[in-house]
């Protein structure tokens, strides 16, 4: 059974997942199913720190969410980054799912 259930029970929970560096086949099979570019990864001897790239949901939702006056609505940012991380989610899920892999579906 893969490993990446686990994974992503931690970035739905919390944003990030830390895993050991003896782990590094996790980051193997990131990138062998081309979605590693997806995520920012940070080395912390001795973990490695996993979390989702949402710079493109940062800028997007901050352009959608400015007003007339372009003051960015904070309830409308907030609810445009949680949708899109979500989306960002479950995509990764349907290529993890298309591959083979067994991970849960993002709710």
């Amino acid at each position: 059974m893969s490993k990446l259930p686990g994974l992503f029970e931690a970035l739905k929970l919390y944003g990030f997942a830390i895993i050991t560096e003896d782990r590094k086949d996790i980051l193997d099979e990131l990138k062998n199913l081309n979605v590693i570019h997806l995520f920012n990864v940070h080395r912390i001897r001795p973990y490695i720190v996993l979390e989702l790239n949402t710079l493109s949901c940062e800028k997007d939702c901050d352009i959608s969410c400015r007003d007339g006056f372009g003051v960015v609505n904070g309830d409308c940012y907030s609810e445009c980054l949680d949708n899109c991380i979500k989306d960002k989610l479950n995509m990764i899920t349907k290529i993890l799912l298309s591959n083979g892999k067994y991970i849960n579906e993002v709710t």
